[in-house]
């Protein structure tokens, strides 16, 4: 009877070296834009935004890019002593760097021109907006140093991903500011839109504060009608 072969899912296969807390907690940091996909997919769920959807796409159309150019480089990841990272694929660009980068700066680009400065807005509003840059930035850093750090990608391969990834998110951005935001109005105007509860919340400037008046007059209004 012939040997069976195995394989392995390597989506999600990250090693470290055993005992290694360093490297135990930046494998768990590679995992971090599986977070973000499965958040932005529940997010669309209940709250079905157009442009949280054409963000999704982006992100989706970023790594369809990243698999184009890895094919198209077919340069080899790096070897780990004498054994080869369990990976097929090649790694240039690094597909994680390129995803956190891709998602950091267009979330800071969200920030800093679709979430309008309102007539109220006080010094803990802009250092909010300030820190989710930060954040979403620093967090891509700490993912790329963790693919570098795990072995799984050169420095330049990191540097790739991150470059590519970048200027992804910027034109991606435009292209969703400049052309597609002017169409959302009429993507609403059938019926499958309106079984689907799709929204436009673009000529709202500041929509989480928005929500949350709404959300409380509503609550509001419902305790005075049940006394």
């Amino acid at each position: 009877m012939p040997e069976e072969e195995w394989t392995y899912i390597g989506l999600t296969s990250v090693e470290y070296q055993k005992g290694d807390l360093i490297g135990k907690v930046l494998a768990y940091s590679c995992l971090v834009p599986f977070f973000i996909l499965s958040s932005l997919v529940t997010l669309i769920a209940f709250r079905r935004d157009l442009h949280t959807i054409f963000y999704l796409l982006g992100l989706l159309w970023n790594e369809v890019l990243n698999v184009i150019l890895k094919n198209l480089i077919q340069e080899p990841r790096p070897g780990r002593g004498t054994e080869r990272v369990l990976f097929d694929e090649f790694g240039m660009p690094s597909s994680h760097a390129q995803f956190m980068w891709f998602f950091g700066i267009y979330l800071s680009l969200f920030v800093i021109f679709r979430i309008k400065a309102i007539a109220t807005e006080t010094a803990r509003d802009v250092i909010f907006r300030v820190l989710i840059c930060l954040v979403s930035l620093g967090v891509a850093g700490v993912v790329c140093c963790g693919r570098l750090y795990l072995q799984y990608h050169t420095f330049s391969q990191i540097v790739g991903g991150a470059v590519v990834g970048s200027i992804s998110g910027i034109l991606w951005f435009l292209l969703v500011q400049m052309f597609i935001t002017p169409l959302f109005p009429w993507m609403l105007r059938n019926n499958v839109a309106e079984w689907l509860m799709l929204r436009d919340l673009t000529p709202i400037p500041n929509v989480l504060w928005f929500e949350f008046v709404q959300a409380r007059t509503e609550a509001k209004s419902r305790q005075r009608k049940s006394r």
